[in-house]
C-alpha cells in the first residue's frame, strides 16, 4: 500500500518492474507514473483498491494503455475489482486508448465473469467506441469465445452489426475460423448473405477452405452466387486460392461459373 501511494516509491518500483510492460528490461523506457488506482486495479489487489476507495482516488483520471482502472480490471478479469469500482460509480461508457469499450476489453479477453458483471450493471452490447470498429461481440468472436459470444447475444448484442474491422459478425467468425461460433450465430438468426465492407461471409469461408464452415452456410441458404464488395463470386475466390473441394462443393451447390 505504501509503494503505491507514494509517488517517489512508486516511480523507484516502476523503475525495476512496470506491469503492463513485464518482459521489459529493468531501468529501460521513459515511463509515465499512473496513479495508484490504477496499478492495484490492473494487478487486482482487491485490499489495496478498497483502501484506495476509500481515501476518494478518483476512478475517472485517464492513465496507462488501458486508460481507466475499470478498464484494466476488466482486461485481466479482476471481477470483484470490477464490482468494486462499479460500486463507486466508474462510468462504463470510457474505452482505452484504442478504443475498445470496457465490455469488449471483457469481451475479447474471455473473461465470462467480468462480461456478466458487466452486462448486468447495464454497460450497452452494441457500443462500438469512438472508431466504431470496436463491438464486444466481435471482440469475442476475435478471441474465439463461443460462451462470450453466447453470453453477449442473450444480452441483446446485434448479430448483424457491420465492424470495420472483419464486416458483419458472421464474416468475422468465418474468417477467423470458428466454426463453433458460426454455427452459434446461424442458429440465433444471422444473416448468411450479408456483406461486409470488403468481403462476404461465404466468400472469407470459401478462401480458407474450411468444409464444415461452407456446409454450415450451405445448409443455411446461403446464396452462392452473392458478389463480393470488391467483385467476384465466392466460387471464383475459392479457385483463385486453389481450395478444390470448396470449388466442388459451390458447384454442386448451384454456383454458376459465368457470374462474377
Amino acid at each position: 500500500m505504501r509503494l503505491l501511494c507514494s509517488n517517489e516509491s512508486r516511480a523507484d518500483w516502476l523503475c525495476v518492474h512496470q506491469p503492463e510492460t513485464p518482459r521489459e528490461k529493468p531501468f529501460e523506457g521513459v515511463m509515465h507514473v499512473k496513479p495508484a488506482i490504477y496499478y492495484a486495479s490492473l494487478l487486482g489487489l482487491e485490499a489495496v483498491v478498497a483502501q484506495l476507495l476509500s481515501m476518494g482516488d478518483d476512478v475517472e483520471v485517464r492513465a496507462g494503455d488501458y486508460s481507466f482502472a475499470l478498464n484494466a480490471a476488466s482486461a485481466e478479469g479482476y471481477e470483484q475489482v470490477v464490482r468494486m469500482l462499479l460500486n463507486v460509480g466508474s462510468d462504463l461508457a470510457p474505452g482505452a486508448e484504442d478504443c475498445s469499450t470496457t465490455l469488449r476489453t471483457a469481451s475479447a479477453k474471455g473473461h465470462e465473469r467480468v462480461v456478466q458483471t458487466l452486462t448486468e450493471a447495464g454497460a450497452d452490447v452494441n457500443s462500438t467506441g469512438e472508431d466504431l470498429e470496436c463491438a464486444a461481440l466481435h471482440g469475442a468472436i476475435q478471441g474465439g469465445y463461443a460462451k462470450v459470444v453466447q453470453m453477449l447475444l442473450a444480452a441483446g448484442a446485434d448479430i448483424n452489426m457491420l465492424d470495420g474491422e472483419y464486416g458483419n459478425a458472421l464474416e468475422a467468425a468465418a474468417r477467423q475460423r470458428h466454426e463453433k461460433i458460426v454455427q452459434i450465430l446461424l442458429e440465433a438468426g444471422a444473416n448468411p448473405d450479408q456483406r461486409g465492407e470488403f468481403n462476404t461471409t461465404l466468400g472469407s469461408a470459401s478462401a480458407n477452405g474450411r468444409d464444415e464452415t461452407m456446409q454450415m452456410l450451405l445448409d443455411a441458404g446461403v446464396d452462392v452466387n452473392v458478389q463480393r464488395p470488391c467483385g467476384g463470386t465466392a466460387l471464383q475466390y475459392a479457385a483463385k486460392w486453389g481450395k478444390e473441394t470448396v470449388v466442388q462443393m459451390l458447384l454442386d451447390a448451384g454456383a454458376d461459373v459465368n457470374v462474377g
